[in-house]
């Protein structure tokens, strides 16, 4: 198993957390600065013994408690920090706390720090400079240095299980017919699962932002790649509005069809975004449109604790269109799909800007980015004659283990 070293994410799933006052008690015995960081998305805090965490601490000097959303919206959680006035020492900017007054303008403190200053171009970082002239977050998603050689498809895809490919097959699929009538014949023919859990032939996310899911799929089914909330014809330079083309209605036809075969079932539409991760848990549903970055993480450790990986109820993306010959494009990585919306921001209420700033230009450090992302060479993953790293299979299992993951990467 092969991937590469993901700079894009550098900055995010970097801030380990655990509780504040564990942490700040483990950080001065050590003489280790202690920041503190919120992100306006749901996560998982990281052990406060795990040795990669303890390890980038002792060599940066510093590391951070991770916050996430807990049982609210962005929206509320993000207008409390601004009704309070008090902030932590990072968190997700966006235009709501730019225009709060309380983010740092990072471009006056970077030229001491040409980590972070050359993480972008300087056309990208113009993408990201506000009214005032100033640079005040940094985009965690979307940036990649060198050559992509990832071999996971990480963005959205129609997803459908091995175990329903490997019974039919494994039969070439391009087309959205060809895709629901195999789900159609697998659930006819295998009903419930080994335990006898029923099996759940299809679903789709559609809670809040994320009904993406559901609304998106046009635009990828007529051969565009995902230019976020419109088609854009790079032929004609000409923007199209995908929920009004032919194809989506066409689309959605189709879903009310799949609805009435008892495929599509009506609580979808309801149903939030921890009730769509725990249907995929129990490893039923055969098959989704979604990113997998969405899902997947979230996922895994159930996957692990079910034995489901060997039940084949592992998903692979299928890059399908409306029809034969329409060339695909789910699978375009390029800069023009970075979020300037939004990234890793320095707040006013932060007591050491040089030390986060520090802090964040040493994340980026190749060393560091390797233990973040891979861990101990020899130990966690090997590298080859060409210098690409990898997982033997003994190593991957490693990786696939929940107590692993907790205490160790």
């Amino acid at each position: 198993m092969k991937k590469r070293i993901i700079a894009a994410v550098a900055v995010f799933g970097l801030l380990g957390g655990i509780l504040y006052f564990a942490y700040a008690q483990t950080a001065a015995q050590n003489n280790v600065k202690h920041f503190t960081a919120f992100f306006a998305v749901e996560g998982e805090s990281i052990d406060q013994n795990n040795d990669i965490k303890k390890e980038i601490a002792r060599l940066t000097g510093a590391d951070c408690e991770e916050l996430w959303l807990v049982g609210q919206s962005k929206e509320s959680a993000l207008n409390s920090y601004i009704v309070s006035g008090e902030y932590p020492d990072f968190i997700s900017g966006d235009t709501s706390l730019y225009e709060a007054g309380a983010l740092l303008p990072l471009d006056e403190y970077w030229e001491n720090y040409p980590n972070i200053k050359n993480y972008l171009t300087e056309e990208q970082w113009e993408r990201f400079r506000r009214p005032d002239g100033h640079i005040y977050w940094i985009p965690q998603f979307g940036v990649t240095h060198g050559e992509d050689v990832e071999v996971t498809h990480s963005g959205e895809a129609f997803w459908i299980q091995t175990r329903v490919l490997k019974w039919a097959g494994y039969p070439e699929i391009h087309t959205v017919d060809e895709y629901f009538d195999l789900i159609e014949r697998y659930v006819a023919a295998n009903p419930v699962m080994e335990d006898g859990t029923p099996n759940i032939p299809f679903t789709i996310l559609c809670d809040d932002w994320r009904y993406f899911c559901l609304e998106n799929i046009p635009q990828f089914l007529d051969g565009y790649p995902n230019d976020g909330s419109c088609i854009v014809d790079p032929d004609t330079l000409q923007v199209y509005d995908y929920n009004t083309t032919d194809t989506a209605k066409w689309y959605f036809k189709k879903l009310n069809e799949e609805y009435h075969k008892d495929i599509l079932g009506a609580e979808v539409f309801t149903e939030t975004y921890e009730d769509y991760l725990a249907k995929l848990s129990t490893g039923a549903v055969c098959g989704m449109p979604d990113q997998w970055w969405q899902f997947y993480y979230s996922i895994q450790n159930a996957y692990d604790e079910q034995g489901l990986r060997e039940q084949g109820c592992d998903y692979v993306p299928l890059p399908i269109t409306r029809e034969e010959g329409i060339a695909n494009q789910w699978h375009v990585t390029r800069s023009a799909e970075m979020d300037s919306s939004t990234g890793l921001s320095i707040t006013v209420s932060c007591n050491d800007i040089d030390g986060a700033l520090q802090f964040v230009s040493d994340l980026l450090e190749p060393e560091i980015i390797k233990l973040r992302f891979w861990g101990k060479e020899g130990d966690d993953y090997c590298v080859d004659e060409n210098g690409l790293f990898y997982l033997t299979e003994e190593q991957e299992k490693r990786w696939m283990t929940s107590e692993e993951k907790r205490t160790h990467f």
